[in-house]
């Protein structure tokens, strides 16, 4: 599955010639333009719309599917839409609700997994790590990261911490405290996920030849 939010606002572009005027006589354009739109009622919006394509396909499509530099020809996947996003709220504090947000995206919803895309796997571990050292272990409790319901986590110790239970920090343990479980059963799956081959620059494979063997300067 592919997602696209696609913008409601049209799209018109500056010149060069104007952005690098307005780049630096007004850094902060961009920036103080949605602001004011969202103050003054006129809420952008986005829609968001899939493509979805079966496991199947995948295997034998003429393009890999997992390569974040190529698009799905929309004749053969179609975009659906899904919903809209719309921006109606400026933040009130910059630093407790902006500088301290901690977007991730193994913050997955349920039904949704993740694509052998490698750039995004290694997302799915870094930026949870990245949150721990730039905010505590306890990021997911600060107001604008906190979810709907209560986060249950047995890391309760550091900064940020703003809960106050006596639950032990370990588990199993004998209060009956909850512990990690998995639903359903794990499908099993063979086979390659992603290309292996790669199809060197002439150039390049020249200069990677020279450094593992000797050259024959008669003939380079």
């Amino acid at each position: 599955m592919k997602y696209h939010f696609k913008t409601d606002q049209g799209i018109k572009c500056m010149t060069q010639e104007q952005a690098d005027k307005m780049a630096g006589a007004d850094a902060d354009y961009h920036r103080r333009d949605l602001f004011d739109a969202i103050k003054r009622g006129d809420h952008p919006t986005w829609t968001l719309k899939v493509q979805i394509m079966p496991f199947e396909d995948a295997k034998t499509y003429h393009i890999n599917p997992f390569d974040l530099t190529k698009v799905w020809p929309h004749g053969d996947y179609p975009l659906h839409e899904v919903g809209k996003m719309t921006l109606d709220r400026n933040p009130v504090d910059f630093h407790s609700q902006i500088e301290q947000a901690a977007f991730q995206p193994s913050n997955s919803v349920p039904g949704t997994g993740f694509s052998p895309d490698k750039m995004l796997l290694a997302r799915v571990i870094s930026y949870a790590d990245a949150h721990r050292a730039r905010l505590g272990v306890n990021y997911q409790h600060i107001p604008v990261n906190a979810p709907k319901t209560p986060v249950n986590s047995y890391s309760q110790g550091g900064r940020m911490r703003i809960n106050h239970s006596t639950d032990p920090v370990y588990a199993p343990n004998s209060k009956g405290a909850r512990t990690p479980t998995r639903k359903g059963t794990r499908k099993k799956r063979y086979g390659k996920l992603t290309a292996s081959w790669f199809a060197p620059p002439t150039r390049y494979a020249r200069a990677m030849a020279t450094s593992t063997r000797p050259m024959n300067w008669s003939i380079r």
